[in-house]
């Protein structure tokens, strides 16, 4: 057992006399410890995904449940604090950003800045297996991870189907995963995008477009002109969906013009904790 004290003293610096009234306020102790080894059950410290749980909302930036997807959440807003420190980058324009808890309570994360000047693949077939982005993920840019970034990657299933314009969300969703691939990194979906902003009601379908542009660039966190995992379904179309520079309006463009940001995207494993709030000035930090 422990005893806390909580002292109250009278402001000295107030003046004049106030009529007497009873006043209250509520303290709450938040404590993180482990049990002495061969005193009772260790308690278990709560996981990232149970630790964001914890902080889902309904309105405003933050953690929202996921209303397409079962026991998914996603970040959304134009600043949640989801950013988080891995690979030892934490500053607010080169570290990383929490994008989604996963049914399985991985954490999936982006990276602020990425691979500038890219093609999804620069002999323009529409296969991400062959894609020239991937490749340079998968293994040049994984290659220059530190060692310990790797041992937190998992190996991911990833939904990398084609979609078509006009979709809604749930058929668009079952087109993103109606082709798998397995791989460590990868970029971004179109229907992820859409789910980051909080403005439903305008920016809630593939079809963001210049009537919505301006309220939309307001209302998600993610605002770089990026390239997607998603080519363009079209029988006879060799392009891919990206991101406007911006953000606000979903577009497509050729596969193999070189002007663009990948940002790498990839999946923490479960069973790690967390530790600060998610802000700028103290992202979450990955326990050792």
């Amino acid at each position: 057992t422990d005893d806390f004290y909580v002292k109250v003293e009278y402001d000295p610096t107030k003046t004049g006399t106030a009529k007497e009234e009873e006043k209250s306020n509520t303290l709450t102790l938040e404590f993180v410890y482990a049990q002495k080894t061969g005193s009772g059950v260790v308690p278990s410290i709560p996981t990232a995904a149970e630790m964001l749980k914890e902080k889902v909302t309904t309105t405003g930036d933050g953690l929202y449940e996921d209303e397409y997807e079962e026991e998914r959440y996603i970040f959304k807003g134009a600043n949640p604090n989801n950013y988080i420190t891995f690979n030892e980058e934490n500053d607010g324009t080169a570290g990383w950003r929490i994008l989604s808890v996963e049914e399985n309570n991985s954490v999936k994360i982006i990276k602020n800045t990425g691979l500038n000047y890219k093609a999804w693949d620069t002999n323009n077939i529409k296969d991400w297996n062959s894609a020239s982005i991937n490749t340079e993920l998968n293994q040049t840019y994984y290659n220059s991870l530190s060692s310990s970034a790797k041992n937190l990657i998992i190996t991911y299933k990833w939904g990398v189907g084609g979609i078509m314009a006009n979709t809604d969300m749930s058929r668009l969703i079952a087109a993103e995963n109606g082709s798998k691939w397995d791989g460590n990194i990868a970029l971004i979906k179109p229907s992820e995008y859409i789910r980051t902003n909080s403005n439903k009601e305008l920016c809630g379908s593939l079809n963001l477009n210049s009537t919505n542009y301006r309220n939309c660039t307001s209302t998600s966190w993610i605002r770089q002109q990026l390239l997607t995992l998603s080519v363009n379904a079209g029988n006879n179309s060799t392009t891919v969906w990206i991101i406007e520079s911006g953000g606000g309006q979903l577009n497509t463009t050729q596969i193999n013009f070189g002007i663009y940001t990948a940002l790498p995207v990839l999946y923490l494993t479960p069973d790690i904790t967390l530790s600060g709030s998610g802000t700028t000035d103290d992202p979450y930090t990955i326990n050792s």
